[in-house]
């Protein structure tokens, strides 16, 4: 059977657009989301199911690529040469239509980043939190590529260009695969996040009790925050104002006064700047479960002591460190256990230091203040 023979569709025998695009779209916007996908291939002779919208539309096209007779195996975006200056072929020899190949291609491979990029600010977003289930990202990503494909084929159709050429084709092609790699699983989104946004994947730790915690690297979260524009400059600035009120009758930062003088790390290093620790109990329920029970954690966070005052107060500004259940720590082998990393990097911290942006000496960081049920420590 040849595709332009095709007129229902195999899963609810409706009518269908006569051609490979309208039945593939048809699939993606009613059968999209069926949890029970299943249907066989009606252009060949094997009685295979399919069970997956993703695997059933790759064996799909595969017809189309033998029918049309063109080369759309590669999902590269660069058009065939001869689609460049096709007034002048004797004028442009071949190693000029590669070079234009090639810069149209970077070109577009620049704006697909782009849209990768979007697209994982826009799920950061949504989610809230990281409390969006993979199945609504598979379904949101399933949603937008029918959307691009739709509205590229109304833009085309009114410039009065082939909705079929390749290049269209191929660009439609090639955000669909870049966006279902993204959803395809909680592993490939991370790895998104940290590609595009720098983020720092918490590191596991297993307790003798079976219980696990997460460690978020202090190095890492310094190094990302001191490479943000006008970061770096903000702290400076305010780590020379305190040192301005140093022996004046004005305490502008508790530094100022006698007691924060006399910090054994701030006094005899003057390149290093101060962090503030909090620790905090919450209790989190699953909503989804059958049982409502209160989950007790243990949460440690961080903040630069030396930033201004208006930024100091933003939440933005306080960063998580250190995850666990409250009740791991009554044990004196998990308590080991949860801080030996943490203790490990504060030690380096403040010995070694840390070579920051634009900088060829290292500056060092140590801990000014302990908070816990807002009860503040002097350390």
């Amino acid at each position: 059977m040849s595709i332009s023979n095709l007129q229902k569709c195999t899963i609810c025998l409706s009518n269908v657009d006569r051609t490979t695009h309208g039945y593939l779209r048809h699939l993606r916007q009613v059968h999209g989301n069926d949890h029970l996908f299943n249907t066989s291939c009606p252009l060949c002779d094997s009685n295979f199911i399919y069970t997956n919208l993703k695997s059933f539309i790759n064996h799909f096209r595969k017809h189309d690529f033998n029918s049309s007779g063109q080369d759309h195996s590669s999902l590269s975006l660069a058009p065939p040469f001869n689609d460049f200056n096709l007034d002048n072929h004797d004028d442009t020899d071949d190693s000029q239509q590669i070079q234009q190949a090639s810069v149209w291609q970077s070109e577009h491979h620049g704006a697909l980043d782009e849209i990768r990029k979007f697209y994982v600010k826009m799920l950061l977003k949504v989610r809230e939190g990281h409390v969006l289930p993979g199945n609504i990202m598979k379904t949101m990503a399933l949603s937008i590529t029918c959307l691009l494909e739709n509205f590229s084929y109304y833009l085309l159709s009114k410039l009065n260009i082939n909705v079929d050429n390749v290049i269209s084709y191929n660009f439609n092609n090639d955000i669909e695969k870049n966006i279902f790699e993204i959803s395809r699983n909680e592993d490939s989104f991370i790895a998104a996040c940290q590609s595009y946004f720098k983020f720092v994947k918490p590191k596991e730790i297993l307790l003798p009790t079976g219980s696990k915690a997460y460690y978020i690297p202090l190095h890492q979260l310094l190094k990302n925050l001191f490479e943000t524009q006008g970061f770096y400059d903000c702290v400076k600035q305010e780590k020379e104002l305190i040192s301005q009120f140093h022996g004046q009758d004005i305490i502008y930062h508790y530094q100022n006064a006698e007691f924060g003088r006399q910090h054994p790390v701030l006094q005899h290093k003057t390149n290093c700047f101060s962090l503030q620790l909090y620790s905090d109990d919450l209790g989190v329920v699953n909503p989804l479960m059958g049982k409502n029970a209160i989950h007790k954690l243990t949460t440690f966070y961080f903040s630069i002591d030396d930033l201004p005052a208006r930024h100091n107060s933003s939440l933005s500004a306080v960063h998580l460190l250190l995850l666990y259940y409250k009740k791991d720590f009554d044990d004196e082998k998990n308590r080991k256990i949860l801080f030996a990393q943490l203790s490990k990097d504060l030690n380096s911290l403040e010995e070694d230091g840390l070579i920051l942006p634009g900088d060829k000496n290292p500056t060092y960081f140590t801990i000014s203040t302990l908070c816990a049920d807002n009860l503040s420590g002097k350390l």
